[in-house]
């Protein structure tokens, strides 16, 4: 391999990783409350209480909390641990995205656009330190079924390796349907291209039924006793259509992800020039992947599909931060490789252009987030002057806001259940028990500011503790 290849790929890596410990030693490394949930279930997965679903939500796997277990044996509980094996999760990912350019392109180009995956934008820096459930392992599953479609359709009919692919091809498929919805915006675009360019391959679709069986088997036990919940689509917040929603995914959810537009706010990078760079390369990508249509149709097929399988997805309308993008990255970095492959010089520039351009946004991220006191996803403050407080008053138990409640029982010996939108009926009913009326919130949010007024509207007494980011409501009598 090239030397000054060799350089920028290293750089790349090293790099993506400052990046990702620069993010989680900022603010914007903090633990949210959705991750909090998956350190709480990896806790139950080390005390042999193990639970199918991401807790609320019967359409996730577990599969997060599991891995993140495994290490909690060795490490014992920490956040840290948890976002660390998201990031390495991710790592894997960018592993299988080399082996596929590989079989679409060539060594070199597999290389870089595992690299790319890598340092695509700062949107995926950050995105790959959070540990949500099923984002980490869905897309090392996601890019596993892309890998065995491409070396199914890379080869002659009737090869003698295509029985082993069927089969992997078929657990990982069953992996993706426990794992959620997100990994089927990959998963079927791919499988749908791969026997579009195999036909032979409809006669032996059984052939992979018994490992996706096997793969989905959490999935199954669960639901065929309880009466298949996991196919009851979630109820959105918001009214939106399919169209609404195929628009802001196409229009700021990829822009987003790509790096074109900021996080949660959307503004465009650059203002209108920004916008105008974002359609030039976003289109140029497209156009090149249909260009190169005869090496890279599972890639190509990806990228067309994914966002209208997603916008079939009710609880797609959010495109504050491009979570549900997440997985569809790797083809945008698979692709740009493919193109950069033109020249020996635009590919050993690739890699090392997306880590400038990346550690410019991620900088713009970290500063930021001072600005975001009430996005409790982007910035949480630390735990410690709560938990300090609470043992001072001697309580062990409260109600809290959604965004506080699972972060202080995570982070903390407190036991701390939301106010509305419980996930996890256990710990609930633990507070209930308890007798306990306490309250918390950060100080000035919304729920705080609703609660108090509901207070005094109903004339009951209460004591109003004030720290520098928490507030503690204690009701008299």
């Amino acid at each position: 391999m090239d030397r000054a290849l060799r350089l920028s790929l290293s750089i790349a890596g090293l790099g993506g990783l400052i990046l990702r410990l620069w993010v989680l030693a900022s603010p914007a490394g903090a633990l949210d409350a959705d991750e909090a949930v998956v350190v709480l279930m990896a806790e139950e997965f080390t005390q042999f209480e193990p639970q199918v679903f991401f807790w609320g939500q019967h359409y996730g796997g577990s599969l997060d909390a599991l891995v993140t277990a495994v290490f909690f044996f060795v490490t014992g509980t920490s956040v840290l641990t948890a976002k660390l094996v998201v990031v390495a999760m991710h790592a894997v990912a960018c592993g299988l995205v080399w082996r596929i350019g590989r079989r679409v392109f060539d060594d070199r180009v597999g290389l870089v656009a595992a690299a790319t995956a890598w340092i695509t934008s700062p949107a995926i820096i950050w995105l790959s330190t959070k540990t949500r459930g099923f984002y980490g392992s869905g897309i090392v599953v996601a890019m596993a079924i892309v890998l065995f479609v491409v070396r199914l359709t890379s080869r002659d009919p009737d090869c003698d390796e295509d029985r082993r692919d069927l089969l992997a091809v078929g657990f990982a498929a069953g992996v993706a349907w426990w794992t959620g919805p997100i990994t089927l915006f990959v998963a079927g675009p791919a499988v749908a291209a791969g026997l579009a360019l195999r036909r032979d391959l409809w006669t032996r679709l059984w052939i992979p039924v018994g490992p996706f069986v096997l793969g989905s088997l959490p999935w199954w036990l669960f639901n065929i006793t309880r009466g298949f919940p996991s196919l009851d689509q979630p109820t959105p917040g918001v009214e939106s259509t399919f169209v609404d929603r195929l628009d802001g995914f196409v229009g700021q959810l990829i822009p987003m992800l790509l790096g074109f537009r900021r996080l949660f706010s959307a503004d465009w990078y650059g203002g209108p020039i920004g916008q105008v760079l974002a359609v030039v390369v976003i289109g140029g990508l497209m156009v090149a992947a249909v260009r190169f249509r005869h090496r890279s149709w599972i890639p190509l097929a990806v990228l067309v599909g994914y966002p209208v399988v997603a916008a079939v997805a009710s609880a797609t309308y959010y495109v504050g931060e491009p979570r549900y993008g997440y997985l569809l990255a790797p083809m945008f970095a698979l692709v740009a490789a493919g193109v950069a492959a033109i020249n020996l010089r635009a590919l050993i520039a690739l890699p090392v252009l997306a880590l400038v351009l990346t550690s410019f946004g991620v900088a713009g991220l970290i500063e930021r987030t001072g600005d975001n006191r009430f996005n409790f996803v982007l910035n949480s403050p630390e735990i410690e002057p709560l938990e300090t407080a609470m043992h001072e008053l001697g309580i062990e138990h409260a109600y809290g806001e959604y965004w506080l409640a699972y972060r202080a029982t995570a982070e903390t010996d407190l036991t701390v259940t939301p106010m509305v939108f419980v996930r996890d009926a256990g710990l609930h009913d633990e507070v209930i028990a308890s007798g306990t009326e306490v309250r918390v919130f950060y100080l000035g949010s919304a729920m705080a500011q609703e609660y108090k007024r509901k207070l005094r509207f109903d004339d009951l007494a209460h004591e109003i503790i004030e720290l520098d980011d928490f507030e503690i409501v204690i009701p008299q009598g």
